[in-house]
C-alpha cells in the first residue's frame, strides 16, 4: 500500500536552492539524491523540498497572469485594427500579433522573454 506523503515542512531544503551555476549546468546538484538512491530505495522523506517556482500553486498563478496579459494584448490589438483606416489582412505584423487571445502566442512570447533574460545574465 502506498505510504502517505511526508510533511513538506520536514523535508530537506531544495538541492537546487544553493547550487552554483556550474553545479546547475552540469546537474551536479542531483549527486546527493543519486547517491542515496544507489544505497537504498528512495523513500518520500529522502526527496528534497521544492523551490517556490516549481510548485503548482506558483505556476498556476504565473499562467493565469500570462493569460490575463494575453487577453489584454489581444483586446488592444483588435481595437487598434478596428480603428485603423486601412485594411491590412495579410501583413507580417498580423501574423505575429493575432487579434484573438492565443495561448500559443502567450507561451512563445514568455519563452523568448525568459531566454532573453537568461542570455543577458550570462553576458
Amino acid at each position: 500500500a502506498p505510504t502517505p506523503s511526508a510533511d513538506p515542512n520536514r523535508r530537506r531544503p531544495p538541492a537546487l536552492q544553493d547550487a552554483s551555476f556550474v553545479s546547475q549546468w552540469t546537474f551536479n546538484w542531483t549527486s546527493d539524491l543519486l547517491r542515496r538512491g544507489m544505497a537504498k530505495p528512495l523513500e518520500d522523506e529522502d526527496l528534497p523540498g521544492l523551490l517556490e517556482e516549481d510548485t503548482s500553486s506558483y505556476n498556476r498563478g504565473y499562467m493565469e497572469e500570462l493569460w490575463r496579459k494575453e487577453q489584454e494584448r489581444a483586446h488592444q490589438e483588435a481595437e487598434r485594427r478596428r480603428q485603423s483606416k486601412r485594411k491590412r489582412c495579410c501583413t507580417i505584423r498580423n501574423l505575429f500579433r493575432p487579434a484573438k487571445p492565443s495561448l500559443y502566442h502567450a507561451l512563445i512570447g514568455d519563452y523568448f522573454e525568459q531566454t532573453g533574460r537568461a542570455q543577458l545574465m550570462l553576458v
